[in-house]
């Protein structure tokens, strides 16, 4: 059996729909980071509209939305949100005092960080972390805000991936997609399931919005080279990682198969 890889570049292009009308999501449009570092925003640089930070690697994305919501998204959902919607135009800025606030196109403020140090300029910067947190931190590298969410320990519901080196996590556990081509779930560093693709160098897996989960090979046309998919119906199915380092395929209670 054959399917054609899916690519990182989808993700980020479909990534604030398939997230969750929750989150008040628009859709992603063509943007880049506004400078040389794209995991950090420094003092006195601003998020414009549909500009965005992203963790090493990708999988985290703070995106400054063009309806003026302020959105981190991790393995295709949104994990944290400004709730600042219906303000098109809004940006985002680390200002000099220290604080990370939304501002309305014509500088009202919508949401802060309220980290401000009253009357001291104060040098830091916003940060996307590789564990899905996003921070405020001084340039001490004192951390004074952290995103409320870190991470996630599941996926799918609609499309989401996980690239080379790309993980989901819940406490000791961790479900990581390796470099060697194999998925892996450990708990506190020891080995518990693999999907045993192991040789297969720059596979990603994949859960699609049929519900299937599979892990494919990189070269754009080779096979599956390891899969599990749930009966037809399974439409927005997720994948999730217990503490343990379970990992289980499910449409919301129903359980469609567990390593």
């Amino acid at each position: 059996m054959k399917k054609t890889i899916r690519r990182a570049a989808a993700t980020v292009a479909v990534a604030a729909v398939v997230a969750g009308a929750a989150f008040g999501l628009a859709p992603a449009n063509a943007s880049s980071p506004v400078n040389r570092t794209p995991n950090t925003l420094p003092t006195n640089l601003s998020l414009q509209s549909g500009q965005y930070r992203m963790s090493t690697g990708g999988q985290y994305i703070l995106r400054m939305q063009t309806d003026g919501n302020l959105v981190e998204v991790g393995n295709g959902r949104a994990i944290w949100s400004s709730k600042t919607g219906g303000h098109p135009g809004a940006y985002f800025k680390m200002q000099t005092d220290g604080n990370a606030v939304v501002y309305t196109s014509n500088g009202k403020p919508l949401w802060s960080t309220q980290t401000a140090k009253a009357g001291v300029e104060v040098e830091g910067e916003v940060a996307v972390g590789k564990d899905g947190y996003w921070v405020v931190r001084r340039n001490t590298g004192q951390v004074v805000w952290r995103s409320p969410g870190a991470g996630t320990s599941s996926m799918g519901g609609g499309y989401a991936e996980l690239e080379t080196g790309w993980y989901l996590y819940n406490g000791p556990a961790q479900l990581i997609m390796q470099s060697d081509g194999n998925l892996v779930s450990y708990v506190n560093g020891k080995a518990v399931w693999s999907s045993g693709t192991s040789g297969h160098a720059g596979a990603a897996a994949f859960v699609d919005p049929n519900g299937d989960f599979d892990v494919e090979a990189l070269d754009g046309t080779g096979p599956i080279v390891w899969f599990h998919h749930g009966v037809a119906g399974t439409s927005g199915a997720a994948l999730s990682l217990s503490t343990t380092g379970v990992v289980t395929l499910a449409q919301g209670s129903k359980v469609l198969w567990r390593s």
